[in-house]
């Protein structure tokens, strides 16, 4: 081939990679833009983009038990955190982090560690020690929604089994107690009075007890058991315990 044509042909390849270059370059970069970063676990937002329309777009969420996204970039929230709402379309892509925010605060839950022995806990609670006897720890109360205290069971190898808080019986505290549990954990189903709660990785369980003959309005912490399992299969954990619950109930009164 000529030198001329080897000219040609390399000025040819090197204006068109240029003349890509500047037209990519040219192009606006896709975004995404909310009015509301940070909503309440009930809310919802409508994400938006700089490029065409919304419902264009692929959506998704990076933890659907935070917030799902819809087919518009509309984003509903589940439970608190944090999560990243992403938008896809012919290989371009962009993220919104969303931050989903308490509506109910004042509760400071029981450190959920099962297995873990009364020193442990000890060295991890910063309330003021109630009661300390073999089988239970208590502890004062932090809030007026709380009835008497913060409890802690152990078996005879001193490892804790489960913990409890009992809540103040009245319509206004069990209206926020329910909005408590449900912004950060898993609905698993209800049983008469009793309803169930899943942490979002299968750590532990608990059950909302509202009508509790022994120890009253409760939420009763307990290792998580199988997912497949029925809600009455929580319920079972209850009898063994409700009596040394009821006893350090007593005691701290």
């Amino acid at each position: 081939m000529p030198k001329l044509s080897y000219l040609l042909l390399i000025t040819a390849t090197i204006f068109t990679a240029c003349s890509k270059s500047g037209s990519d370059a040219s192009q606006p970069q896709l975004k995404l833009s909310t009015p509301n970063t940070e909503i309440k676990y009930d809310g919802s937002t409508q994400l938006n983009v700089n490029i065409g329309s919304a419902s264009d777009y692929t959506w998704t969420s990076s933890d659907e038990f935070i917030g799902t996204v819809d087919a518009t970039g509309k984003f509903t929230a589940k439970h608190i955190g944090g999560v990243s709402i992403r938008a896809e379309k012919e290989g371009k892509s962009a993220n919104q982090e969303i931050t989903v925010l308490p509506t109910v605060d004042f509760i400071t839950e029981p450190f959920i560690e099962f297995g873990a022995s009364k020193a442990a806990i000890k060295a991890k609670e910063k309330r003021e020690l109630l009661i300390d006897e073999d089988g239970g720890l208590a502890y004062k109360a932090t809030s007026e929604a709380i009835r008497t205290g913060i409890f802690y069971l152990f078996d005879e190898n001193d490892k804790m089994v489960a913990a409890l808080i009992p809540f103040t019986e009245s319509a206004n505290y069990a209206k926020y107690v329910a909005i408590f549990y449900a912004e950060r954990y898993q609905i698993l189903g209800q049983d008469g009075t009793q309803f169930y709660f899943g942490e979002k990785d299968k750590k532990y369980a608990l059950i909302l007890d509202t009508q509790n003959d022994n120890i009253g309005f409760s939420a009763i912490y307990l290792p998580y058991p199988d997912i497949d399992k029925s809600a009455s299969t929580l319920s079972n954990h209850i009898s063994s315990i409700q009596k040394r619950l009821s006893a350090l109930q007593k005691a701290s009164l």
